[in-house]
């Protein structure tokens, strides 16, 4: 797995925002990609397709259901980027379904959720997703 510290983390971030600004709305294997070169990365393949896991995020942009959530499929990761979804994901999808409270965006800092012990990974994990609108 790639190491990243907190520090490269928020880096990336303000580059991911500024491109997200500049740009306007990337699709998410678009992000994906720009994660990949971010982080030093060539193994790195998302494939448009819905894996076998399907969850249920409060917050989530993708589509509703008959649960009142929105549904978030997988997409197929491989790589090093693959373990650190792998990793974060399921651990925040139990903290949403616990903690879930809407998330902040605050100019002049860096992009804060209001959920319990979140940290950059998780943050940068739900800016690839789109978790959260801005304020």
């Amino acid at each position: 797995m790639v190491e990243i510290t907190a520090e490269q983390l928020a880096e990336v971030l303000e580059i991911l925002r500024f491109l997200e600004k500049k740009h306007k709305k990337y699709y998410f294997h678009q992000r994906v990609q720009i994660l990949s070169a971010a982080i030093g990365t060539n193994n790195l393949d998302f494939k448009n397709e819905w894996a076998d896991k399907i969850y249920h995020i409060p917050g989530s942009v993708v589509q509703n259901d008959t649960t009142g959530y929105t549904w978030l499929g997988w997409g197929v990761l491989s790589g090093e980027v693959f373990h650190i979804f792998n990793e974060v994901i399921t651990p925040l999808k139990d903290a949403w379904y616990q903690n879930y409270e809407e998330q902040v965006i605050t100019e002049g800092e860096t992009y804060r959720a209001q959920l319990t012990g979140v940290t950059a990974l998780d943050v940068l994990t739900m800016f690839l997703w789109g978790w959260w609108e801005e304020v």
